[in-house]
């Protein structure tokens, strides 16, 4: 395994300050973030909400480009290649924003409706 990770262009990182956090993001190429089962993934909405582009799975409700077999290497990769790919595209960037940013408001209207004496900024 270390011998095929020697060969990844990649960094690994400890947990970060959010601004750290948040500059790394939208620093990225690509977000990685295939998953069997997702409530809610933050760092894709964050990713989208900065125009970073992420491989997903199926259960990851925004935009991106969704890996069918979350357990298979060649699909992954193949969803790295063409995120990396297409990350530059306006509208790629521009539609996994506004996704972010319909879901949140309507996240912070359903909690506001729902948890009146609870004020979010």
């Amino acid at each position: 395994m270390e011998e095929i990770l020697k060969e990844l262009a990649y960094k690994p990182y400890n947990w970060l300050p959010s601004e750290e956090y948040l500059s790394l993001l939208a620093s990225a190429k690509v977000n990685l973030a295939c998953s069997w089962a997702e409530t809610f993934n933050y760092n894709v909405a964050e990713a989208a909400t900065l125009g970073t582009p992420s491989v997903i799975s199926s259960t990851i409700p925004l935009p991106g480009v969704i890996v069918r077999e979350v357990n298979n290497p060649v699909h992954i990769a193949n969803g790295i290649r063409d995120c990396v790919e297409r990350a530059y595209e306006r509208s790629i960037r521009g539609a996994m924003g506004a996704t972010a940013k319909f879901n949140n408001h309507e996240c912070r209207r359903i909690l506001s409706d729902r948890l009146p004496l609870v004020r979010l900024p």
